[in-house]
């Protein structure tokens, strides 16, 4: 059996892939083996928020709310920035699930991230925050935050979360408009995809999950106004190299569809994501 350290890692990858289930499993392994050996410091190991996010996500609302009043007793005994911060978090994202209003514990985790160098959660309070805020109605907000959730993952290269964010983005249908333009992620896979490799293929060759891979195909093929591979193929084919406009971008037009694209701009183009731990 793993230990808790690398078990962490995979659960915080499983719920990354938008696999709550198994982070659950894998999650709560870790959990049961540090609590046998009496230790209960979250800062040696930063896995709970995800294990309660994981259970949120999965409408075990009642396991969520004791790991969650654990974790938050934690946080008034250690009020580090890290836990405080992703405690809070984990508060609304409870909450909502339950049908309240939870602006306090997001404007709590913020102002506690504030004070933490750790952007990667930044941007998924944010993109929380967004999700909360997107089911109360209030969209305008909501585009905001994952607007800000959207820069903060590109910044850091974790494509696996800033396509989820974007993916809420088009959920709310604010930013549509004639001419789009295709993510670094989205102009990849369209092209290894143009080539003729399955979903699993480009899946393996960029070591995400297959479901990133559809949605990223999903939204290209929104963007280009096409529904077949072999029209994605044709629209590589028509448009041809790149040139040095800046990013890929797709504009439709009656007769067919023109393609500027800048090589710089896509050797930028990084699925991976890298986890980073600060004692803050």
């Amino acid at each position: 059996m793993l230990p808790p350290g690398p078990l962490a890692v995979l659960g915080l990858i499983a719920l990354t892939e938008d696999d709550p289930e198994r982070a659950d499993d894998l999650l709560s392994q870790a959990d049961a083996m540090l609590e046998s050996v009496g230790m209960r410091e979250p800062a040696s190991h930063r896995f709970h928020a995800d294990h309660i996010e994981a259970l949120i996500r999965l409408g075990e609302l009642d396991r969520a709310e004791r790991l969650l009043e654990r974790f938050e007793a934690r946080a008034r005994s250690v009020p580090r920035p890290w836990i405080v911060a992703t405690a809070a978090r984990c508060r609304g994202l409870l909450l909502a699930a339950r049908g309240d209003l939870p602006a306090a514990s997001f404007h709590a985790a913020l102002t506690a991230h504030e004070q933490l160098q750790m952007p990667l959660e930044l941007g998924r309070t944010l993109l929380a925050q967004g999700l909360v805020q997107r089911r109360a109605g209030r969209r305008k907000l909501a585009e905001e935050s994952f607007q800000r959730s959207v820069q903060v993952f590109d910044a850091l290269g974790c494509g696996p979360w800033a396509d989820r964010a974007r993916g809420e983005l088009d959920r709310l249908g604010t930013h549509k408009g004639e001419e789009e333009t295709l993510t670094p992620s989205e102009e990849r896979m369209a092209r290894l995809a143009a080539s003729g490799m399955t979903n699993r293929a480009i899946a393996d060759r960029l070591s995400i999950s297959p479901k990133t891979v559809e949605a990223n195909l999903a939204r290209a093929y929104s963007k280009l106004g096409i529904r077949t591979r072999a029209e994605l193929g044709a629209t590589i084919a028509l448009t041809g190299g790149s040139s040095s406009s800046g990013q890929m971008t797709w504009i439709s037009t009656d007769a067919s569809l023109l393609l500027s694209s800048d090589s710089a701009t896509s050797s930028r183009e990084s699925t991976s994501w890298t986890v980073t731990t600060s004692f803050t």
